[in-house]
């Protein structure tokens, strides 16, 4: 028998036990889903390796996880607002307007820096900048992990835009010059890329396009060494956990970082740590933020970027992504490769999607020659991914299905039989990296002062990349002399770190979006009708490329394979398109939505007015260092 007590109090938090039902179900969702694969629903390629096995289980909870919000949003719309509301409360990054004032002697010198790094691996890298940028700066550097250290799988770069990028890192102990320094981490370079469909007569070669690759283990280790050298303190073992902004600076608290949170230690572990107690909060005048796609800091930035962009321009979600790109894949190693391995392949398409698979969305595959630095095998190794440009709805397949598809294709795209014995994992990656459109804005780099998201945090890279090394190599360099600039003079606040990074607006980044939603298909749609157009529109844009290339005008396909857009090589290219097939043209762009290709218009002017601004900047500028060098001679 109810009570009248009882039915008062339920009816007083109905909501409470729902929120609470449905959390209890969500974890129960991630447990036990078809996404917790096990070591039989995978191929035996990877089921035999419980690394393989517990990565792709916990990218599949996370993936899936995902999709369960998309799912729940699309069955009440109601509910998406309600997630948002419940995730601001996180309070991971807080503004305050006030001022902490002067800290008094008394306190610890080693809780209190100029710069604080979050994220030591590619964190490493602008905490080196900075540091040979301005000397006097104090610098402190976070990391989570036990040590600093780079995996073994090479990064892929091209060769000039790796020699610039160790330019803006600055003078490196041990070595005479950023050449000295490339030469030592380059472990493996080859003469050309190519980008190939299938019907194409012969593929599309390129070169001084991702033609080296660079060992993360030997660059990390030289840059780490030389940071110690510079007196910059590395907290290794350690959490940041929230970031409190005031006006003069900002307080990041930090804690033990899972096994190590009972330790009292946090330093060393061979990763240059500084041997000490774990700070509980450290004081800094800047806070990068270097911790990848998955940033919480930069998550809530973008809720506080929500708060102040037109109602028309701001999302039921702030934080959630546009677009996925799922990839599988990693470093294999066989006795012989078939294909060669000698060359790289920047974009290789080669399958017709059938009705069945419309929900995987369109394969795309990429390869690159591999030099490992680890002994114990002759065997030539490759890196192999494959990746597709998808959104989150609810019925995509797991990373597990997309990691099968990815060894039965190894056999058609490489020669080599996925299933078999001779093929070996060296390292395997899965999972769904999210890109943002230019609805909610491409990136953000700064919301709140003194707080700054560098390279995936702040998603500045293109919706066609995945970031990564390939995002800070771009970054770093333009970041270095004005990241000096706001130090010396204080300017920290959130606009000026704004601009600093590039502006918020970058009109390159936002017209790749087009070309990301022209390479996915949507769940439900006929594979009849668009089965086989992605692959249809990639012939047509490599044919015309290579069209360009017999004309002597190399730069639209060096620039579109670097997945750089300028507004000329992009103009040339798209009048090729529409010329040779203007109907199939107008079907990408009627397939990735007439609103989207009406945006990317207005984009791509904005595109070409930046262009014309830059050209008559830098006219300017040559103008006056040429007539002050006049003046000079003639006094």
């Amino acid at each position: 028998m109810v009570t009248a007590s009882t039915t008062g109090r339920r009816a007083n938090a109905p909501g409470k036990v729902r929120r609470r039902r449905r959390c209890l179900l969500l974890r129960v969702h991630l447990a036990r889903g078809p996404w917790a694969c096990s070591s039989q629903a995978l191929p035996l390629l990877l089921s035999k390796q419980p690394d393989v096995v517990k990565h792709i289980n916990a990218q599949d909870a996370f993936w899936n996880a995902t999709k369960t919000v998309r799912r729940r949003a699309m069955e009440n719309k109601c509910d998406r607002k309600r997630t948002n509301e419940r995730a601001r409360k996180s309070n991971v990054l807080v503004q305050h307007d006030t001022t902490l004032g002067a800290r008094g002697g008394g306190d610890d010198e080693d809780d209190e820096c100029d710069v604080l790094i979050i994220g030591g691996v590619l964190g490493a890298f602008v905490a080196h900048a900075v540091v040979t940028a301005v000397p006097t700066a104090r610098v402190a550097v976070v990391e989570r992990n036990e040590s600093i250290v780079g995996r073994d799988q090479e990064w892929n770069a091209s060769l000039d835009t790796l020699t610039k990028f160790l330019n803006a890192l600055g003078p490196v102990h041990g070595y005479d010059d950023a050449i000295t320094l490339r030469d030592n981490v380059t472990t493996s370079r080859w003469k050309c890329s190519r980008a190939f469909v299938e019907g194409m007569s012969e593929p599309l070669a390129v070169t001084g396009v991702m033609d080296c690759g660079v060992s993360p283990r030997r660059l990390i280790d030289a840059v780490r060494d030389s940071l110690v050298r510079h007196g910059v303190r590395i907290h290794t073992g350690t959490e940041a956990t929230h970031v409190h902004s005031h006006r003069d600076a900002a307080v990041v608290q930090c804690r033990a970082y899972r096994r190590g949170r009972e330790k009292d230690s946090g330093g060393g572990g061979g990763g240059g740590g500084n041997h000490g107690n774990i700070p509980t909060q450290v004081r800094a005048r800047l806070v990068v933020d270097c911790t990848g796609h998955f940033s919480r800091f930069a998550e809530e930035s973008r809720r506080l970027r929500s708060k102040r962009q037109p109602l028309l321009h701001r999302p039921p979600l702030a934080s959630e992504p546009r677009g996925h790109v799922v990839v599988v894949g990693g470093c294999l190693e066989a006795p012989s490769w078939p294909q060669g391995n000698d060359v790289a392949d920047l974009l290789a398409c080669f399958d017709t999607v059938s009705q069945d698979d419309i929900r995987f969305g369109q394969p795309l595959w990429e390869a690159f020659p591999a030099d490992l630095d680890v002994s114990g095998t002759t065997m030539p190794r490759r890196t192999v991914y494959m990746f597709a440009y998808i959104d989150d709805h609810p019925d995509r397949p797991s990373l597990a299905e997309y990691a099968g598809r990815f060894v039965d294709g190894l056999s058609r795209y490489q020669g080599v039989d996925g299933h078999g014995e001779e093929v070996g994992v060296v390292r395997f990656l899965a999972g769904a990296l999210p890109c943002y459109s230019d609805i909610e804005g491409p990136h953000v780099l700064s919301e709140a002062r003194r707080v700054l998201h560098v390279g995936d945090a702040s998603a500045a890279h293109s919706p066609l990349s995945f970031g990564g090394f390939g995002a800070m190599i771009r970054t770093l360099p333009m970041l270095r002399p004005r990241l000096a600039r706001l130090l010396e003079s204080d300017r920290l606040d959130a606009g000026s770190l704004r601009r600093a990074a590039g502006g918020e607006y970058d009109p390159a980044l936002s017209s790749s979006w087009l070309f990301n939603r022209s390479m996915s298909l949507r769940v439900g749609t006929s594979a009849a009708r668009t089965g086989d157009c992605v692959l249809r529109t990639l012939r047509l844009t490599f044919t015309s490329l290579k069209l360009l290339q017999r004309f002597g005008i190399r730069k639209p396909a060096d620039f579109f394979l670097a997945d750089e857009m300028r507004p000329i090589p992009l103009m040339q290219l798209l009048l090729v398109m529409g010329v040779r097939q203007p109907l199939l043209a107008y079907s990408a762009a009627a397939r990735a939505g007439m609103l989207v290709f009406v945006r990317w218009y207005v984009h791509y002017v904005c595109l070409c007015a930046v262009s014309v601004v830059r050209l008559i900047s830098f006219t300017t500028s040559e103008a006056r260092r040429d007539t002050g060098g006049l003046k000079s001679v003639v006094a």
